[in-house]
Order: C-alpha cells, then structure tokens, then sequence
C-alpha cells in the first residue's frame, strides 16, 4: 500500500478536521482579505482597514509604494504578519483641479484663505503644482500671496511670473519657499500670475491659496478674479 493511501478504518477526514480547526484557533491559517489603505506614514509604516472591520492594522507592502485609499488584498501569513500581495483598485491619479467661481474681497494686508482655491490631497507623495491666478489691485496696494498647508503636512517650492512689485510694467520671477509669501505688483486693472511649483506631502491633506494687499490701502478694491485656477498632479 502506498503512502498516500487512505488506511482503513483510520478517520483521516477526522483528524484533518482536528488539525484545521487546532490550527484556526492558534491562529495560524492564511487568510486572503480586501482591505483599503488608511494611513502611509513618512517612514513608510501602512496601516489598511480589512472590508467589514473598523481598527487598522498595519501591514507590509509586497507589491511597492501604495496612496491612501487603495484598495488593496491582504494576506495574512502567521507568524510573520500581514501583507499586501495585489490590488483590488488604484485610487484614481486624475489630476486635481481648484476653480474660481466667486471674487470675495480682502481690502487689508491680512492674509485670507480662499474658500476656492483649495487642491484637496489625497496621499503621501510628490505633486506637480500649476495654475494661473488672475487678480485685481491698486498700484499702491498691489498683491501679495503664499501657499499654506491648510489640513496635512508637507513641503514645497514654487514661483510665479507676474508683474514686478516695483514696477509692474515690468515682468519679475521669483522662487518662494514652503509658506513664504510672493508679493507682485499691480496696475489697477487685470494681472495675472502664473504659479509653478512642486509640493511634497506627508500625507492626505490640503493646499490653500491665501492672499491680500501688500501694503494697505483701504480705498481699494482687491480680489482674485473668476476663473482662476489651480492645478496638482502626481509625479510618478
């Protein structure tokens, strides 16, 4: 009789019966599960959510760099842990657009968020950042504006090309840091400004445009003109 007969009398299905259910309450069956990828912290640490279930876990990434909001199949392998080995469903890497449909106006040098022009972000990464920001200010007033991290956490550098503060018949570049303010010039008609930049984010978040009058001049009417617009994209 070979080895991989059934012998008789021996209740084979029994004890491998006894063997599953010893080694389900230790613990130690592979499961295959969806989960959806909550948290990606800056030293690379995934934490999912499994399908049904509301405390994260965090697991280890098989299959390379995953974004927040993936869908994703989790293998759990005891002892060793949890692991991500495929994809249910990328999140969407369409990129992300900001509009201006309204002109509130901001007659001070305080700085005031625009309810707008906000590129909402959706994981940890780097992005692309472009737009053009149409506004209207005095010539003594002119304009000045700064990126701010409104929700999330992150880095970025960006410039924009637009009139010069000191004469705004004049073109003028300049390169900002993080949330350092850009302060361009302006002839008491339309301007614009074009922003280029690169934001790095720590993790899902938000990027507002915030701006105002460089020097105050309460007589003045300064705002963003509609159809302004922003623009952020992934870096792959």
């Amino acid at each position: 009789m070979s080895g991989g007969s059934p012998v008789a009398g021996v209740p084979v299905k029994a004890i491998a019966e006894a063997v599953l259910e010893r080694m389900a309450r230790l613990g130690l069956t592979w499961r295959l599960r969806p989960a959806r990828v909550v948290s990606v912290a800056g030293d690379g640490t995934v934490r999912v959510v499994h399908d049904g279930d509301t405390v994260p876990i965090r697991v280890v990434s098989m299959v390379g760099p995953v974004a927040v909001n993936a869908k994703v199949f989790v293998l759990k392998t005891p002892p060793a842990g949890n692991h991500i080995v495929g994809w249910a469903a990328r999140p969407s890497t369409a990129p992300i657009w900001a509009r201006k449909t309204d002109e509130p106006q901001n007659n001070s040098t305080a700085f005031l968020a625009d309810p707008q022009l906000v590129l909402p972000i959706p994981a940890a990464g780097t992005y692309a950042l472009s737009g053009a920001v149409w506004y209207r200010s005095s010539a003594v007033a002119d304009f000045k504006g700064r990126f701010v991290f409104s929700a999330g956490s992150g880095g970025m550098r960006w410039s924009a090309d637009g009139p010069l503060l000191a004469d705004p018949t004049k073109p003028s570049f300049q390169l900002v840091f993080d949330a350092g303010t850009l302060a361009l010039g302006a002839t008491g008609t339309f301007d614009r400004a074009w922003v280029h930049g690169t934001v790095t984010a720590n993790g899902p978040g938000a990027l507002t445009l915030e701006w105002g009058q460089n020097t105050a001049d309460g007589a003045a009417t300064t705002f963003v003109l509609r159809d302004s617009w922003l623009r952020l994209e992934a870096i792959r």
